[in-house]
């Protein structure tokens, strides 16, 4: 007797073998966002969808930052007008002109925790916004001065 195999087996074995081949994939990854992201983010979750886009800055580094913009020559200076390097890290932990947004910085042993509390976070979650906001705008002035 020769019975097809249940739809549900197939789909389990397709979504197992994925998150397997996605995982090798985004281990494997040696890209400086890659090894950033890995230090926040344990590993690879069907259910760990990230839609707001200042957390999506927060963990690729890529966003309204000078040291972003100036990969892709759009600023002559990775520095922010403080002059400091302006990436993600800088206008959350360290900015002066961005202090009353500030978030605590995580010790490496942490930065995990820290981040999935910041997902469920929404007060660090606006600071976080606000933060990115201005950086924004200090992007905005450079390229126009």
């Amino acid at each position: 007797m020769n019975l097809p195999t249940p739809y549900s087996c197939l789909k389990y074995r397709i979504s197992k073998n994925l998150i397997i081949e996605w995982g090798d994939f985004w281990g494997g990854s040696q890209s400086e966002s890659g090894h950033r992201i890995r230090s926040f983010v344990a590993g690879v979750d069907k259910k760990f969808l990230i839609t707001n886009k200042f957390l999506i800055y927060f963990l690729t580094n890529h966003g309204p930052f000078p040291c972003y913009l100036h990969r892709f020559k759009k600023l002559g200076s990775p520095l922010c007008a403080c002059g400091l390097v302006g990436d993600a890290d800088h206008y959350v932990f360290r900015c002066p002109l961005t202090a009353e947004f500030h978030l605590k910085e995580p010790s490496d042993e942490h930065r995990k925790s820290w981040f999935k509390n910041l997902r469920y976070n929404g007060q660090a979650q606006s600071k976080l916004i606000q933060a990115y906001k201005i950086s924004n705008g200090i992007c905005d002035r450079l390229t126009q001065g």
